[in-house]
């Protein structure tokens, strides 16, 4: 879980670089408006190291470091000399794919900046989640597990609601957007994996 434990120590630095330094801050974070006028593709990356606070920066990494780790022992045993390429493409093409739906939303507004990991996070988790079929999750408040499949089905079907009825400044597009990314990364890289995906829910419930 090397890899993972390097991008949650560039995380952490660069956030609290950047929330010492207020004008790094809005240097680095998602503007699809200055990307457009002013072709600051940069900030497409930049803006996931960097977080909004300590708690959003704390919620990202401890998601992280669990399913980040779980995924590249994953990987490593599927695809053994490749699995490290194939994780970091996952992490830096979730932080890319997040940002495509708000791009087109917002790129005529000036006032929109958007900050932090979420996206790529929701890649590896559900990643995470195709990888390994069988996995249990217990999610906060709830006081008892229940298979990955159906945490990350009740997952999208929670963003999509809250990214159309939710009036809180979080970037549910990202979240989604970056869920359906780890969805097709793995689809891209391994099909049969995730055609095991599907055999395994449905015998699940008894198909």
């Amino acid at each position: 879980m090397l890899i993972t434990q390097l991008i949650i120590v560039l995380c952490i630095a660069a956030s609290l670089y950047a929330l010492n330094d207020q004008s790094v801050f809005y240097i680095w974070a998602f503007s699809p408006f200055e990307i457009k006028a002013r072709n600051q593709w940069y900030r497409a990356f930049t803006h996931a190291f960097i977080h909004a606070d300590f708690t959003h920066l704390g919620f990202n990494m401890i998601v992280l470091y669990p399913f980040g780790g779980a995924l590249e022992q994953k990987m490593k045993f599927h695809y053994e000399d490749k699995a490290s390429l194939y994780f970091v493409l996952l992490y830096l093409g979730g932080i890319l794919f997040a940002t495509l739906l708000s791009y087109k939303r917002h790129q005529d507004n000036s006032s929109y900046y958007s900050v932090g990991a979420s996206g790529a996070v929701s890649a590896v988790i559900f990643a995470t989640i195709i990888l390994m079929p069988s996995m249990s999750l217990r999610p906060l408040f709830v006081p008892f597990a229940i298979p990955g499949f159906i945490y990350g089905a009740l997952y999208i079907i929670a963003e999509i609601l809250m990214d159309r009825f939710s009036k809180y400044n979080i970037a549910h597009d990202a979240h989604l957007m970056g869920s359906l990314y780890g969805i097709s990364f793995i689809c891209l890289i391994d099909l049969e994996r995730f055609k095991e995906f599907l055999i395994y829910v449905q015998n699940y419930f008894g198909g």
